[in-house]
């Protein structure tokens, strides 16, 4: 057992600490309240207010990345809440599995011998434990000159424990300050002298990269050095900053080529990855090359057998960037021309967050259908004929997926989006945090749905793409969106009841025109618009009458959700 002064949950709680309790209750009451409750309830209550939740790979409904400081409550200062509830708190190992540091706050190895951190490794152990290196801020006012040795030496820290860690999440504002994944990926006699054998989950993630400004020693290197990395059958999840990845990319291509780590080693010894993110990978990255973009494409990702997701934020492949870009012919260097799809590789789900419409083209172009695509905070807009002498890569991939997650689109869009959305061919929108969904987006839509609306132009010029095209031409009597069943609409400010209402009512009319869309599979409501609609979230509109909601039932087969809640926490 720990020392009693060895930490400050050892201490018993002072009157500070203790609940706020009504002046009404009487002596007995205010020292048997928190008795009443047994250890389990107890133990119950602290595991759901300990726990800590950051999953990048997720939708953006939970918008987990947008709450900046969530970082769960301390087990230690809800332990203060008496004595019994302190007992409870350092008897059970699970509630301090879950541990978090800030790499924006100095650190020594003096201050963290005595720290909060000590105590969580302490009380875990035996069990696994996830390692959440965060910050407080999300974007500093000047740049964190000493983020990369908090950042270290809350690693160091934790060294001693790397044989439990099975989840390892470092969160920084610049690239530099982020470890070397090989490092952290080898058998620990790089740096740590302590493998992690165990882990489940590595995420390095960074706000932004400034490889150029600081590049790492050997980054220029043509040969990287010989190293050997063991086996990860336990890794699923694997999240990296560009600069990262480039560097396995480079060790993977010089092993293939017999010039220095065996390729096998690099990407061969995760067999088990089922979702792969990749943040801040830009044309700007120390290192940055076409060759190991397509080799990251046409060859890491289709290795993966169990790959589900693939997350891309912050990915940017605009070909003006490119300094020897008057030296090629365009046709071959340009992203949205590359022949589709490039790689036989059929993924679940396919993230992309805030990233320009070039790019998305080209990873579109790469996969293979995805049923599920989320475009989170990208920009979907081309520029004009006027502002650029490069053609528009289209999204086509977008208008074949079964989901489409639409997330944190601003107003600038509500003119291209409709264009969009109207000729996607498949069964379920989520509309997320888009302030362009005003009254001009729907009255927009509902044109391109009537009988002498067009759908808009995808690639932003006012040209119709050839898929579009095509399908026009074989579905003559189908209208657009006719596969559409389920509409979500979750914290738009700016959706007006009514011009949804009139939406829907057109979609409605298109589907019972002959040979109206898959109108048949809405059970007994076959003139049904939708099978589901949820309208949900703090900033929602809510229906002003009861005919709103009457009516709404009669546009929509089976389920209607209207509420000013969010629908998840």
């Amino acid at each position: 057992m720990a020392s009693p002064g060895s930490s400050a949950v050892h201490r018993p709680p002072t009157d500070e600490h203790r609940l706020l309790l009504s002046p009404s209750l009487t002596i007995r009451d205010r020292t048997s309240f928190t008795t009443k409750l047994a250890p389990e309830t107890i133990r119950q209550i602290l595991q759901y207010a300990t726990a800590l939740d950051i999953d990048y790979f997720d939708d953006p409904t939970t918008g987990h990345l947008e709450r900046e400081g969530n970082v769960g409550s301390d087990a230690s200062y809800l332990g203060r809440v008496c004595r019994e509830w302190h007992d409870v708190a350092v008897s059970t190992p699970s509630l301090w599995t879950h541990i978090t540091a800030f790499v924006d706050t100095p650190h020594t190895v003096e201050s963290l011998a005595s720290s909060p951190l000590q105590t969580h490794l302490r009380l875990s152990f035996p069990l696994p434990i996830s390692v959440y290196l965060r910050r407080k801020v999300k974007i500093p006012s000047s740049l964190d000159l000493d983020e990369q040795h908090s950042v270290m030496t809350l690693l160091h820290a934790v060294k001693d424990h790397f044989a439990r860690v099975e989840a390892l999440v470092i969160e920084a504002n610049t690239s530099s300050s982020l470890p070397n994944a090989l490092d952290l990926l080898g058998d620990g006699s790089e740096i740590f002298r302590q493998p992690l054998s165990g882990l489940k989950t590595l995420a390095l993630r960074c706000n932004a990269d400034d490889s150029i400004l600081q590049p790492l020693p050997n980054s220029l290197s043509p040969q990287p050095p010989h190293r050997s990395l063991p086996l990860r059958r336990s890794l699923t999840t694997l999240y990296l900053d560009g600069r990262n990845l480039l560097e396995m990319l480079r060790s993977s291509l010089a092993g293939r080529n017999g010039r220095g780590v065996d390729s096998e080693n690099v990407f061969s010894c995760m067999p088990m990855l089922e979702a792969i993110g990749v943040n801040n990978l830009t044309c700007c990255v120390d290192g940055f090359s076409e060759e190991l973009i397509h080799h990251f494409f046409l060859d890491i990702l289709p290795s993966f057998q169990r790959l589900s997701t693939l997350l891309l934020e912050r990915f940017d492949l605009e070909p003006p960037q490119y300094p020897y870009i008057s030296s090629f012919n365009l046709e071959e260097v340009m992203p949205g021309t590359v022949p589709t799809p490039l790689v036989s590789l059929s993924l679940p789900r396919l993230i992309i967050k805030h990233t320009k419409r070039e790019s998305i083209g080209f990873v579109l172009r790469c996969m293979a259908r995805p049923h599920t695509i989320v475009l989170d905070g990208c920009f979907l807009s081309s520029p004009t004929p006027s502002s650029s002498s490069f053609p528009s890569a289209p999204l086509e991939g977008v208008l074949s997926c079964s989901r489409l997650v639409l997330a944190n689109l601003p107003c600038d869009f509500d003119r291209s989006l409709p264009g969009l959305i109207a000729q996607w061919d498949g069964e379920y929108l989520e509309l997320i945090r888009c302030t362009c969904l005003g009254d001009d987006f729907w009255t927009e839509l509902v044109r391109l749905l009537s009988p002498e609306g067009k759908p808009g132009p995808d690639d932003g010029r006012g040209r119709l793409p050839e898929q579009t095209r095509e399908r026009t031409r074989d579905n003559q009597h189908e209208p657009f969106l006719g596969h559409l069943r389920s509409l979500k609409v979750i914290d738009c400010p700016n959706v007006h009841p009514d011009c949804l209402m009139i939406f829907l009512s057109q979609l409605r009319r298109a589907r019972s025109t002959t040979g109206g869309g898959s109108s048949s599979g809405f059970g007994e409501n076959s003139r049904a618009a939708l099978d589901e609609l949820v309208v949900a979230g703090s900033r929602s509109p809510k229906l002003e009458t009861g005919a709103q909601m009457k009516w709404a039932k009669k546009l929509v087969s089976r389920t209607v959700k209207w509420s000013p809640l969010n629908l998840r926490h």
